[in-house]
C-alpha cells in the first residue's frame, strides 16, 4: 500500500529508511525522472520496528491484510520512533525527509 508522494530532486528513483544500521525498508520509489512517486504505508509491526530502528516516522495502517476492494477504505497514521501513532497529515514528514541520514534530502 502507498501514498502519493512528491519531491523537489527528480534524479533519485528509491529512498530507503535511515543508515546502515537500520532495516533496509523503502521510504518511498519514485518515477524515473519526475518528482512524484509512492511513499510506502507499513503494517502496524513493521512500521513500529523501522520507526525505533531508525529514529524515523513510518507511515503505517492498521490492517495486516489488505483486500484491495475496500484499498480506500483504509486510514493511514503515523507511527512515531517511540512507538506512538498519530493521525497522518502530509506536512509532519516533511521535517524527516529533509533529514533523511542515506543521503538524500527531499524537500517537499
Amino acid at each position: 500500500m502507498g501514498i502519493a508522494d512528491y519531491t523537489g530532486k527528480p534524479g533519485h528513483d528509491v529512498i530507503l529508511f535511515g543508515a546502515h544500521d537500520c532495516p533496509k525498508a523503502i521510504k518511498s520509489w519514485f518515477y524515473p525522472t519526475t518528482g512524484q512517486g509512492v511513499r510506502f504505508v507499513y503494517p502496524p509491526e513493521e512500521a513500529a520496528s523501522i520507526a525505533t530502528s531508525c529514529d524515523d516516522t513510518v507511515p503505517e495502517t492498521n490492517t495486516q491484510t489488505w483486500d484491495v476492494s475496500k484499498i480506500y477504505g483504509y486510514t493511514v497514521n503515523l507511527m512515531m520512533p517511540q512507538k506512538q501513532e498519530q493521525a497522518y497529515k502530509p506536512e509532519a514528514l516533511k521535517s524527516s525527509d529533509q533529514q533523511d541520514r542515506n543521503g538524500f534530502d527531499a524537500p517537499h
